[in-house]
């Protein structure tokens, strides 16, 4: 068995280490897959926080793309597939839901890691399926691998609102078997403030800069 050397490149100065409790981060964010640290670029691990509940309201599903591989950290869980410890890695094609309306009370509180991909487009897709028959009623394709400016934009939440959006303002109503689907609740997810809150903040500190260079 030849020996093989292993190399482990130096730190990246312009992201210095950080930690952030989940639970507290997760009670202070304004959306499901919100960013835990500032730093993403490509071949980032990137960790965001999700928190669930059952509480008498439809969570939504849609179903997700993407071309690289997700880990899902659990934390906190009293959902028996949701065990908590537990790690699962998912698939690159999967479903994204909450637990459902009647479920008995449930919650689930883990860290998603994507990763981002070291070089070309991340192809990410986000679609709505009819909750009858499952015939495909909206898609949205997205490049997640652009990480722009300053405060930049996890793409892969900014593309799910743009998804829903669209899949909101179109009729809702199945080509296949004419079931009148119901809105997706976009603003349980959060992604709309997320992005709306981005662009406050880039704007603000810009004006901030501008202040402090007079």
């Amino acid at each position: 068995m030849s020996e093989q050397k292993l190399y482990i490149a130096p730190a990246d100065p312009n992201s210095r280490p950080l930690k952030s409790n989940i639970f507290e981060y997760a009670r202070m964010t304004n959306a499901q897959l919100a960013p835990l640290f500032p730093f993403g670029k490509p071949g980032s691990l990137v960790a965001s926080a999700a928190a669930f509940r059952s509480d008498g309201l439809e969570p939504g599903t849609f179903h997700h793309s993407n071309t690289v591989e997700e880990v899902a950290i659990i934390f906190g869980s009293n959902i028996p597939n949701f065990r908590v410890g537990s790690i699962q890695v998912g698939a690159l094609e999967h479903d994204v839901t909450g637990p459902p309306a009647e479920y008995p009370p449930a919650y689930v509180v883990f860290c998603i890691v994507q990763r981002q991909s070291e070089t070309g487009v991340q192809k990410e897709r986000i679609a709505f399926h009819c909750e009858k028959c499952h015939n495909l009623m909206h898609e949205h394709h997205f490049d997640s691998s652009k990480w722009e400016g300053d405060l930049p934009i996890l793409h892969t939440i900014s593309g799910s609102e743009e998804a829903a959006v669209g899949f909101n303002q179109s009729d809702k109503v199945c080509s296949k078997c004419n079931h009148t689907n119901e809105e997706f609740p976009a603003w349980r997810w959060g992604w709309g403030e997320y992005v709306r809150r981005t662009e406050i903040c880039r704007d603000a500190k810009q004006s901030f800069i501008e202040a402090a260079g007079k």
